[in-house]
């Protein structure tokens, strides 16, 4: 499935913020995680975001 743009930056939202896990993403979405890692840095990066402060380059 296509996601817009919108779409795409509100599941990087919730991955970024913690409220779902890239896994949970790539099951509910039913996308490949990878891009469920790619939809959160274009998040990040559209907001002008750090990397998430929990340790770990995600």
């Amino acid at each position: 499935m296509k996601f817009t743009r919108e779409q795409r930056l509100e599941i990087g939202r919730k991955i970024y913020v913690g409220k779902i896990t890239k896994t949970e993403a790539s099951i509910t979405y039913n996308i490949d995680p990878s891009t469920a890692r790619a939809y959160m840095r274009y998040y990040r990066d559209k907001n002008g975001l750090p990397p998430r402060s929990n340790g770990i380059e995600v």
